[in-house]
């Protein structure tokens, strides 16, 4: 097996792909929480880092350029992962611009509840 040198010693190729997957999940869950454990006050409105881009023109870009309405039902959902949480498709009026749809694509799922 293929050893592949990390600042934690040698490792063989599934154990660094293993890892990151194990890293992935773990990432996607924490922030996951973060989103669902957050006041609702931080939702009601867009900042910086959610209001709508010229660009994305209202989700138009995403589904041109990156066709997102193929393959974005095989993403993983974990709405349903928290208790009290919901999918995304519940959501009325969560584009992909929405201050609700864009927080949580910092690498989670959405687990926002009421």
């Amino acid at each position: 097996m293929t050893q592949v040198p990390t600042p934690l010693g040698d490792l063989t190729a599934w154990m660094v792909v293993a890892a990151n997957v194990v890293g992935w999940v773990g990432w996607m869950l924490l922030v996951g929480w973060a989103a669902h454990r957050a006041p609702l006050r931080r939702f009601d409105h867009d900042t910086w880092l959610t209001r709508p881009r010229s660009v994305e023109r209202d989700g138009r870009w995403y589904e041109a350029r990156l066709h997102i309405v193929r393959w974005k039902d095989w993403l993983p959902e974990g709405g349903g992962f928290y208790r009290g949480g919901f999918a995304k498709r519940t959501v009325a009026g969560a584009t992909s611009t929405s201050c609700v749809a864009s927080w949580p694509r910092l690498g989670a799922p959405s687990t926002r509840t009421g």
